[in-house]
């Protein structure tokens, strides 16, 4: 039986969750970090190079948590490495 750590409104201590998966991303992925800014504000994102594609890791975590959904990280990083692999065999 799997337990939940976090509660959904521990969305400090899951953003910065999400920073650090943010962090392994990049450094896995080669992807850059940027501000992006729209209508609702302004959030981190990574992105990658040369291309239009964003990601944003800050709720990547505390929205599904929020969605009651349960989160395996290494499983949301495998699907995230696994997504940018096929976008980038795309792109060439």
């Amino acid at each position: 039986m799997r337990t939940q750590r976090f509660k959904r409104a521990q969305t400090y201590e899951l953003q910065s969750m999400g920073i650090v998966l943010g962090d392994a991303l990049a450094e896995a992925l080669d992807l850059k970090w940027a501000i992006v800014e729209d209508h609702h504000g302004r959030d981190p994102a990574l992105l990658l190079p040369g291309t239009t594609v964003l990601l944003f890791p800050l709720t990547m975590i505390s929205k599904r948590l929020e969605d009651n959904q349960m989160v395996d990280i290494v499983a949301l990083f495998t699907a995230v490495l696994d997504q940018f692999e096929a976008i980038r065999a795309e792109a060439v």
